[in-house]
């Protein structure tokens, strides 16, 4: 993300002090978010505004620092000012869909993003974030019109993060094949890029090619040991192969990872009631249920098949 900077003046004459000390307060800023200290910046560009209110470039680099601090109202509405300061102003709009895309008010999102690509029609990250905001609403031709628009108008270095979101809207269609393709290309471009194997695996895994999937599991989680989902997946696929140990470690370490989703204690649960652990498995089938309350008849099947 670009910050936008001032040209610091050094105003010599009487009478100037507030000017010079709130200049160096944007560069204090400036610096501040440059080397990762966004609270620091988010304090000095604020000291800064208290004398410069029709400053968009502050507005706008605050906006970046609370994004960055997670705090997206706030983010939002210094993006909104620094949009009504400067009329022609993608990044803001672009700023304020992402911001959106983070709350999760997709269309909200998509609005905004529509009104950073009519002030830049090749705007290819606006084209992206609605490419995104579209698969979270299921409206996956949309998704796939606005991820081709994003491909046609930036450059091949970022095509693969492309290839992978398109990849994951095949696979919500069940155009598996498609979603293969997709990931091909994008590992051609980039071999490291974990997610890529992970869609590609999700895809073999569907078409029932356990060993293909798992291959690309385990290529996943050679990039990315930290992300969750391919020990999930791996271990799903051990648990239909029958190997249920292996499936029980890639659980546990999907659950050491990331505690958060249900799916993970519901599947641990199916192994535990296979290896006989029935005691674990209740344990494992109330945690889901916890988590996400809508699964309750789907787990009262397996706790009563756990029981028997």
């Amino acid at each position: 993300m670009k910050l936008l900077k001032i040209l610091l003046l050094i105003v010599l004459f009487a009478g100037s002090s507030n000017i010079i000390l709130s200049q160096t307060d944007f560069d204090v800023a400036y610096q501040a978010y440059e080397g990762g200290n966004y609270q620091k910046a988010v304090t000095f560009y604020t000291r800064h505004i208290v004398n410069n209110s029709r400053d968009e470039a502050a507005f706008y680099n605050r906006g970046l620092s609370y994004f960055q601090l997670e705090d997206y109202y706030k983010a939002i509405d210094d993006f909104e000012k620094s949009a009504a300061l400067k009329t022609d102003n993608p990044d803001a709009y672009y700023y304020i869909g992402r911001c959106y895309t983070k709350l999760s008010f997709y269309n909200d999102a998509i609005d905004n993003f529509k009104l950073a690509v009519y002030q830049d029609q090749k705007y290819y990250n606006a084209y992206f974030g609605m490419g995104y905001a579209y698969y979270q609403l299921g409206m996956y031709d949309k998704a796939i019109e606005n991820y081709d628009l994003s491909e046609r108008y930036s450059e091949s270095d970022i095509h693969h993060t492309i290839y992978n979101n398109r990849a994951a809207v095949y696979i919500e269609q069940k155009e598996y094949d498609k979603a293969i393709s997709e990931c091909n290309k994008g590992i051609a471009l980039k071999s490291n890029y974990a997610r890529l194997y992970w869609n590609r695996g999700k895809s073999y895994q569907f078409k029932e090619q356990y060993e293909s999937a798992i291959t690309d599991y385990d290529n996943a989680i050679l990039y990315e040991p930290t992300y969750a989902d391919p020990y999930y997946n791996r271990g799903t696929c051990y648990y239909v192969l029958g190997d249920n140990y292996k499936a029980l470690n890639d659980l546990n370490k999907a659950i050491e990872l990331y505690d958060k989703d249900a799916d993970y204690f519901v599947n641990r649960g199916l192994v535990y009631s296979k290896l006989g652990d029935y005691g674990r498995a209740l344990r494992d089938f109330n945690k889901a249920l916890e988590l996400n309350p809508s699964l309750e008849e789907e787990i009262k099947v397996f706790i009563k098949e756990s029981s028997r």
